[in-house]
């Protein structure tokens, strides 16, 4: 090799340093990341591996086969085998069918149409719920829908009734669900039909946040972190965070009802907490069977608070008095298609003449 081809490779090799070196410092100041692995992600500024069992399929989501699913950017991604989705001012939606063949509207309630534009001259009732309001036995129509039946009946007027009702819901979700999606709509009545959720996930959430009545989904909750939070998550630390005092349940559930009652009157509606039926027999020799007694304790202490509040008196149902016989529990705290029309008549002869004109 000559001396002049000596220096050209000498001119090449400094270039290539100098190549390396400048790429060095772009990935140090964060300019030009390097590409990350499949398994890869930057945590915190930290750059973690994701355990095999935290992976997700980055493979395009398709939408939902769920009749009438629109095309919301949030509800077209499946984040949980049951079929729920993440929604960030929600927390979740996307109500399950389980093959009645309902449709859903673009939020992900049971509704058909976009409810939260009012699109007519009709009065609109709000109704927030678990499970048992979505409809899981009702295949001869919800609550929501057999209720503008019966008021009609009642007082003559048709009325636009907001069905959202979701699975696994609490009154915090319930709250949540109305402020951003209905409060505008300033309807005639918002009625709450719940209570064995609140029970349930403010008995298993951390104590700061039954405290304050912030109850989430404890099923939920481990099956996403990772997925929010991948890699620095322990899914146990959601899921179950020892049992609270009834005081601290019963608390906590006394605080939402008066939180979301006067978020509902600031809008303008009457507001009805409706206490849903649930049956003990369901659960004797489940490892529930104590939770559930546990339950009915606070049912009956509920019950007797809401009574004793001269305010609050008239706008107060419990469905697991006598009077509500008819209403036929399925599976412990789910009913029947024909007590959906029970429960429906009760709530249109306590409304008719709070809100007959």
């Amino acid at each position: 090799m000559n001396e002049s081809s000596k220096h050209q490779w000498g001119e090449l090799l400094w270039i290539l340093i100098l190549f390396i070196f400048i790429e060095g410092a772009l990935l140090l100041v964060g300019i030009k990341p390097r590409p990350l692995s499949g398994t890869e992600v930057f945590v915190n500024n930290v750059q973690t591996n994701i355990p095999e069992t935290q992976k997700t399929n980055a493979a395009p989501a398709t939408l939902s086969p769920t009749i009438g699913q629109p095309k919301n950017p949030f509800l077209a991604y499946l984040t949980d085998g049951n079929g729920f989705r993440y929604e960030p001012l929600l927390g979740y939606s996307n109500a399950n069918d389980y093959g009645q063949g309902f449709a859903v509207d673009y939020f992900g309630f049971r509704n058909r149409g976009f409810p939260y534009a009012k699109s007519d001259n009709r009065r609109i009732i709000v109704i927030t719920g678990n499970s048992e309001l979505r409809g899981v036995h009702h295949t001869q129509g919800s609550i929501a829908e057999l209720l503008e039946k019966a008021l009609f009946e009642r007082i003559g007027e048709k009325f636009r009734v907001i069905n959202m009702g979701m699975d696994g819901y609490t009154l915090a979700y319930e709250t949540s669900a109305f402020m951003h999606l209905a409060y505008h709509l300033h309807p005639a009545a918002v009625i709450s039909h719940s209570f064995y959720l609140d029970m349930h996930h403010c008995y298993v959430a951390p104590t700061e946040y039954s405290r304050l009545g912030l109850c989430f989904n404890a099923h939920l909750a481990p099956k996403w972190a990772p997925l929010i939070s991948p890699g620095n998550v322990q899914p146990d630390a959601f899921s179950y965070a020892g049992h609270k005092s009834r005081e601290v349940v019963l608390d906590s559930l006394i605080l939402n009802l008066r939180k979301y009652k006067e978020i509902a009157e600031a809008s303008g509606a009457v507001f009805v907490f409706g206490l849903q039926k649930f049956e003990e027999r369901f659960s004797v020799g489940s490892p529930t069977e104590m939770d559930v007694k546990a339950y009915r304790v606070l049912q009956k202490r509920l019950a007797s608070h809401m009574r004793s509040q001269t305010k609050d008196r008239t706008n107060f149902i419990d469905f697991n008095d006598t009077d509500y016989k008819d209403v036929e529990i399925v599976d412990g705290v789910h009913t029947s298609a024909s007590s959906a029309k029970v429960i429906a008549n009760a709530y249109a002869d306590h409304l008719a003449p709070l809100i007959r004109r």
